[in-house]
C-alpha cells in the first residue's frame, strides 16, 4: 500500500518510515504540511500519517483539506501525536482524522492499525463499486444508494433508513429493531413491537412452534428464503408477504444476531435485488462495527501515556497468567519497578519533562522484556512487568537488564535511575495478592538500600520482614 507521511523531524520521519516499509509498504516523506498537501493534490495516496504539530500546516488542517477533495477515493488519515486526552482526539475526529498513533511507537500497535485501515479501505472500495453499479438500476433504487454511500459504517442509521422492511431479532425471538419501512408496510410503531415475540407481533399465533423452530435454526447457522405468509393490518387490510431470515455473524464466524426482511409479493424481483445487495451491506457494517469495538476495548485497555497496560488491565491479565502458572506449575516471577527520586525530577524540570521520562522508560522497558512479559505503568512512576515461564534467576537476570537500561539511557537533564523489588511464584503456592506485596517489600528494601538497586523478595530476612 501506498503511503504518505508528513513528519517535520527527520529522525521520526526516517523511523516511521524503516517501519513501514519493513511491513512491505511503498513509503513517500514530506517534511511539512504544505508539502503534503502539495503531493496529495498531484495524485490520490490511500494512507496519510501525519503529525499534529507542524510548520506551514499542522495534521488538522491538513485533514480538513483531504476530507475537502471529492472525485477521487477515500484516504484514510492517521494522526500521530503524543497529544492523548479526551479533548484532543475529538478535535483530530472533528478535524475528518480516521485513527490515531501515540508517540513513541509501538511497531505492532503501528502493524495492527494498517491493517485496520487496509481493512476500511478495502470496503471503502467495494462500496465505491456497488455503488457505481446500483446507480444503473431504475430511478427508484437511486435515494437509497444516496443514503448507503453517505451512511456507509453508520449501521444503525442505515438500517432504520432502508426502503426495505426489516426487523432483526435475538435468540428467543423477541424483536429487537425494527425499521420504518416495516412500520410502514405492517401499520405498527417500533414502541409498539419491540422485545415482543415475532408470533405475537404478526398475530400468528399459530405458527407460533414453526416460527420458534425457525430461530433456533438462523441460530445455529441456517439461512431461510421464500417463506410466504399473511398479516392482517390494524387498518382491515391484509397483505401477503414473503419473507427472508439469516443469521449475521461476526469476524470470527459466531453467529451474533439474526435479521428478517418482508418483501410485498406484487413487487418481488425488484425488492428481491434490493434485499441481496442492502444485507450484505449491514453484515458488513456489524462486522466492522465488533472490530472497532474489540480495538476500543483495546485501547482502553492502555496507558494513555506510556501506551503500556494500566493498572487495571495489568491485573486482569496477571491473574490470569497466575491462574495458568498454578495450573500447570510453571514458573513465575513479578518485577516492581518504581524510577529513584521522580518527584524532585518533575520538580525541577516541570510535568512535561517528567512525562516525556516517563514515556521513555516505557520504551526502554519494551525494548529490553520479551513479547510473551506483561508490561504496565502501575501508577505515577512505577512500573509492574510479569514474566510468565520466568523463575528467579531468569527474573533478576531481566531485572538487572531493564534497571542497566534505564541507568545507561540518554538523559538529557538529569540521570534517571530505577529501584527493582522482585517476588517468584514458590511451590508452597502464594495467591496473587501476596506475590504483589511480596515484590512490594522487595522494592522498599530496594529503596532502603540507596536505590538503583535490585531485591529479591527471599533474600528479606524474616526479622527484617517482621520491622
Amino acid at each position: 500500500m501506498k503511503v504518505l507521511i508528513a513528519e517535520d523531524d527527520r529522525v521520526s520521519a526516517m523511523i516511521l518510515r524503516k517501519m513501514l516499509e519493513r511491513l512491505g509498504h511503498e513509503v513517500t516523506v514530506a517534511a511539512t504540511g504544505k508539502q503534503a498537501w502539495e503531493r496529495l493534490r498531484r495524485g490520490y495516496l490511500p494512507l496519510v500519517i501525519t503529525d499534529w504539530m507542524m510548520p506551514d500546516m499542522d495534521g488538522l488542517e491538513l485533514c480538513r483539506r483531504v476530507r475537502a477533495l471529492s472525485g477521487r477515493p477515500y484516504t484514510y488519515v492517521t494522526l500521530l501525536t503524543a497529544k492523548d486526552q479526551r479533548e484532543d482526539r475529538l478535535e483530530g475526529l472533528g478535524a475528518g482524522a480516521d485513527d490515531f498513533l501515540i508517540k513513541p511507537l509501538d511497531p505492532e500497535e503501528l502493524a495492527a492499525r494498517l491493517k485496520t485501515a487496509e481493512r476500511i479501505l478495502t470496503m471503502q472500495a467495494d462500496l465505491r463499486g456497488l455503488q457505481q453499479d446500483l446507480e444503473q438500476q431504475n430511478s427508484q433504487l437511486a435515494d437509497t444508494m444516496d443514503y448507503l454511500r453517505i451512511a456507509n459504517h453508520r449501521f444503525g442509521e442505515l438500517f432504520h433508513g432502508m426502503p426495505l422492511p426489516c426487523f432483526t431479532y435475538d435468540a428467543q425471538g423477541r424483536i429487537q429493531e425494527w425499521n420504518r419501512a416495516f412500520e410502514t408496510l405492517f401499520d405498527l410503531s417500533a414502541k409498539q413491537v419491540l422485545h415482543r415475540s415475532i408470533w405475537e407481533t404478526l398475530d400468528r399465533d399459530e405458527a407460533k412452534e414453526e416460527i420458534q423452530d425457525v430461530v433456533r435454526r438462523v441460530f445455529a447457522g441456517e439461512a431461510f428464503a421464500g417463506m410466504e405468509g399473511s398479516y392482517h393490518r390494524p387498518d382491515g387490510r391484509v397483505i401477503e408477504v414473503e419473507w427472508t431470515t439469516f443469521p449475521v455473524r461476526g469476524p470470527g464466524g459466531q453467529v451474533m444476531g439474526s435479521i428478517c426482511a418482508a418483501v410485498d409479493v406484487t413487487e418481488r424481483k425488484r425488492n428481491e435485488r434490493e434485499l441481496e445487495a442492502q444485507m450484505r451491506l449491514l453484515a458488513a457494517s456489524q462486522a466492522e462495527l465488533e472490530i472497532a469495538n474489540a480495538r476500543l476495548r483495546e485501547m482502553v485497555a492502555r496507558d494513555g501515556l506510556t501506551g503500556l497496560f494500566n493498572h487495571r488491565a495489568f491485573h486482569e491479565r496477571s491473574e490470569t497468567e497466575f491462574g495458568r502458572a498454578r495450573r500447570y506449575g510453571s514458573a513465575l516471577s513479578l518485577i516492581l519497578l518504581d524510577l529513584d527520586q521522580f518527584k524532585a525530577y518533575n520538580d525541577t524540570h516541570g510535568h512535561l519533562e517528567g512525562d516525556e521520562a516517563l514515556r521513555r522508560v516505557g520504551a526502554l522497558l519494551l525494548q529490553n522484556a520479551r513479547s510473551v512479559d506483561v508490561l504496565a505503568r502501575y501508577g505515577g512512576e512505577e512500573f509492574a512487568i510479569l514474566l510468565p515461564q520466568c523463575g528467579k534467576g531468569e527474573a533478576l537476570l531481566t531485572a538487572e537488564r531493564l534497571r542497566t537500561a534505564i541507568e545507561t539511557a540518554e538523559w538529557p537533564l538529569r540521570p534517571v535511575t530505577a529501584s527493582l523489588g522482585v517476588s517468584t511464584l514458590s511451590a508452597q503456592g502464594q495467591d496473587y495478592r501476596q506475590l504483589l506485596r511480596e515484590a512490594d517489600d522487595a522494592l522498599y528494601a530496594s529503596k532502603s538500600q540507596g536505590r538503583n538497586t535490585i531485591t529479591h523478595f527471599d533474600t528479606l530476612s524474616p526479622l527484617a520482614d517482621a520491622a
